[in-house]
């Protein structure tokens, strides 16, 4: 199965959830549970000038933590991520786990549309990655012949829009520690994540 393919599985998925789920007027100082699945694009820094590409699902609660005062939360979330590229043949897989931990603050607009600007951490813990050739069986592993890093530590940027249950999201995830241990090479890994959910 393609990487597109999936993408458009689970955005078919997803609005079928959706469909499903009444309006109601959102009550923007109650805690909240989302689940949500997430398209991806990024890059290794310096290391790489192609683009990978993926998806993402994932689960994330939101904790009110001025006791109903104020539309504060604190978001703490669960993530699993399939990274892909391919070029000339070359084939890269990435696959790992994911723990966001946001700050977030809901701006009501109407009973039923919010938007919620969050920042915070994340913290990845890469399971799988490896390079693969159409003209070989044989694979690369990252982690024994590149000192690839299995843990990483980056930050989370984005914002929410909520209309009824259904939540839009865009989150900018650049690291702060480097996937390979290249001495001199910035191997960051920087990507920007478009979701589609559903808020219960």
């Amino acid at each position: 199965m393609t990487t597109m393919k999936s993408i458009k599985r689970i955005c078919i998925l997803v609005v079928l959830c959706v469909a499903t789920v009444s309006s109601y007027a959102q009550d923007l100082t109650e805690n909240y549970s989302r689940a949500y699945a997430s398209f991806a694009i990024g890059k290794l820094k310096d290391y790489s000038d192609s683009a990978d590409k993926g998806v993402q699902i994932g689960y994330i609660y939101g904790y009110n933590i001025t006791g109903n005062n104020a539309p504060l939360f604190l978001q703490i979330g669960a993530e699993g991520n399939l990274i892909t590229s391919s070029e000339d043949g070359i084939r890269e897989t990435i696959m790992g786990l994911a723990a966001p931990i946001n700050l977030s603050y809901k701006l009501g607009f109407s009973d039923n549309l919010s938007i919620e600007p969050f920042a915070g951490v994340n913290l990845r813990y890469n399971m799988m990655a490896k390079l693969t050739s159409d003209d070989s069986d044989e694979e690369l592993d990252y982690f024994d012949e590149l000192d690839a890093k299995h843990f990483q530590f980056g930050i989370n940027v984005g914002a929410t829009i909520n209309i009824n249950n259904l939540s839009i999201g865009y989150r900018f995830n650049p690291d702060m520690s480097n996937f390979f241990g290249f001495e001199g090479i910035d191997t960051k890994t920087q990507y920007h994540f478009i979701s589609l959910g559903v808020n219960f």
